[in-house]
């Protein structure tokens, strides 16, 4: 193999269909349903507002010290908030999870790419999460989860893009070296500054100019990576 290829998945790989206020109202319910809670559509709406309201603070969290805060917590907060017990089941991770797993698709021209590049590179995926597990189980039911020798997250790791650990550590999955590795995401900061700092080389999924200078090349889909990462890594 000629070297390793790391890939964002949220908004890369994989992309919503769906609007974000249906993903919060979808895990609400759901969350709600998995404590022995049936609201009503009013009440429903009132439970969206303050998990949001939660998701906004705690996002700020994650964003400002890099910190992961794993979807146990996230639930367990959020239940507590509402007044309900802050017990976490395997139904409650399931419901965090569903609107992860079922209201994405894969982006156009993703697994013509994978095929491709796996044929030539090791690949992994490299995603900020809040649960890890989600993002196998999606890779599995859209069948690309076997295009990768690796999926690291931020929920394992503990530390988000554009840290360098979770850099480091999809790195030693793959047992490769920084300078034979290429990033591949659409987050400028968290994909392409982020790996650059850690000595890895980077491509940015999106228009031309986006990346200010930043990344190694800029792609505006993914049928036209494998010629960008071959044009890197050689």
């Amino acid at each position: 193999m000629a070297g390793s290829v790391l890939i964002d998945m949220w908004g890369t790989i994989i992309e919503p269909f769906k609007p974000i206020e249906a993903f919060r109202r979808a895990r609400v319910k759901g969350l709600l349903e998995a404590s022995g809670v049936r609201p009503s559509e009013e009440e429903l709406e009132r439970f969206v507002e303050i998990f949001s309201d939660y998701w906004a603070r705690t996002n700020w969290k994650r964003v400002t010290t890099l910190e992961e805060v794993p979807a146990e917590r996230d639930i367990a907060e959020f239940l507590a908030e509402l007044g309900l017990e802050p017990v976490v089941t395997d139904r409650h991770l399931v419901a965090y999870s569903r609107p992860y797993v079922e209201f994405t698709r894969p982006r156009d021209g993703v697994r013509e790419a994978l095929e491709e590049l796996s044929q030539e590179f090791r690949l992994a995926v490299v995603s900020n999460v809040t649960y890890g597990p989600m993002v196998v189980e999606s890779l599995e039911r859209h069948g690309l989860i076997d295009y990768f020798e690796a999926v690291v997250t931020s929920y394992e790791v503990g530390l988000r893009k554009p840290h360098p650990k979770i850099f480091k550590r999809a790195l030693e999955a793959l047992e490769a070296r920084a300078s034979e590795a290429v990033m591949v995401g659409d987050e400028l900061v968290d994909d392409v500054i982020g790996a650059r700092a850690s000595g890895i080389k980077a491509i940015l999924l999106g228009e031309p100019g986006r990346d200010h200078g930043a990344a190694d090349a800029v792609v505006s889909d993914f049928r036209s990576l494998p010629r960008a990462v071959r044009a890197i890594l050689g």
